[in-house]
């Protein structure tokens, strides 16, 4: 069995042939649906022109150490025909797995712990999109299957559950994470091992680095980003005391050196910071220092398991500040 790195060379090689010859290109384009096959017209030849461009750029990208994007939609179901046929002529025909054989998709993430909430909604999302996919045919006739493993919130629990989702289950790919520090243990071993892997959070900003090939965030900015619209809206009210909570984990400590960066450096600014740990549920003695400070603004953006807690709780000691935080469930606010 070919490994991945030189199954994936195989199919960037025929892709590339493909391409280059006519016969190929006529195929492609018949199959991706194009009336005019195989007497090829000026569209036709423009819109393969600017996939062959495509398929150099991302060649081009690799070499200086930077990650391609996705091609534009116009152009998605040809990369679909061409990676195809580039495995099938890889493959000698079925792409290695017999039809209807599963593609196995990890579901990496945080099914119980601290960040559970999320974790959950993550775990019944992707089994509701698989479920999408593979009423729908599939992908290219093969149904989709999860593979799920919680990582308990544990960086270890998780790079042990990756490890053996890629080498017992043999998915393609892995998603769900929601700890950075998860996320911080289990990308190196997607780097490692070649295998995708997409953090849903995860946002501590050591996670990804010029070098990262394989490892995605999909909808958490990072921590750097998330203290500059503090900073704007401090400005903006008039406002001059910022207290902050934050975790002592990856995110926590990413966040609060955001924090004293850009809040704690504007001029005429006090800020007041506390530290507690990620699975802290009773912030009372926290509050209270912060309460010393009489903020206008309570930072909770680098704790969020805390933050439904660290909401109800400062309303109950009669802090009268606007509370930053990041998405929770409203019953972590209600309880």
């Amino acid at each position: 069995m070919q490994d991945a790195a030189s199954s994936s060379r195989n199919v960037i090689r025929s892709v590339t042939t493909v391409l280059n010859d006519s016969t190929g290109l006529a195929k492609i384009m018949t199959e991706a649906g194009y009336p005019r096959i195989p007497v090829m017209g000026d569209r036709d030849f423009y819109q393969l022109e600017r996939l062959r461009r495509r398929i150099g750029a991302v060649h081009e990208a690799a070499k200086f150490g930077l990650t391609p994007v996705l091609a534009p939609s116009d152009q998605l179901e040809t990369i679909k025909h061409a990676l195809r046929l580039a495995r099938e002529s890889a493959t000698g025909g079925d792409g290695g797995a017999a039809e209807g054989e599963p593609i196995r998709i990890g579901t990496l993430t945080e099914l119980t712990g601290p960040f559970a909430p999320w974790g959950v909604a993550v775990r019944n999302g992707m089994q509701m999109a698989v479920a999408d996919i593979n009423d729908a045919g599939g992908v290219n006739g093969q149904p989709l299957e999860l593979v799920e493993r919680d990582t308990q919130s544990v960086p270890e629990e998780g790079v042990t559950a990756l490890r053996g989702m890629i080498e017992r289950d043999g998915i393609i790919a892995a998603g769900g994470v929601i700890s950075s520090d998860v996320g911080l243990a289990t990308a190196r071993i997607a780097e490692q091992e070649q295998i995708p892997l997409f953090l849903v959070k995860a946002g501590s900003a050591a996670i990804l680095t010029p070098h990262s090939r394989y490892t995605f965030r999909t909808c958490l900015p990072s921590a750097p980003m998330t203290m500059g619209p503090v900073a704007n809206y401090l400005e903006q009210e008039g406002l001059t005391r910022a207290g902050a909570i934050f975790a002592d984990y990856e995110w926590g400590q990413s966040v609060r050196e955001a924090f004293e960066a850009q809040v704690g450096g504007m001029q005429g600014v006090e800020t007041q910071i506390e530290v507690a740990p990620v699975d802290e549920s009773d912030f009372t003695s926290y509050l209270r220092s912060v309460q010393e400070l009489q903020p206008d603004v309570i930072v909770a953006t680098g704790h969020p398991p805390g933050t439904g807690a660290i909401v109800s709780q400062s309303a109950e000691l009669g802090i009268d500040a606007v509370v930053t935080g990041p998405w929770v469930t409203l019953a972590s606010v209600m309880e």
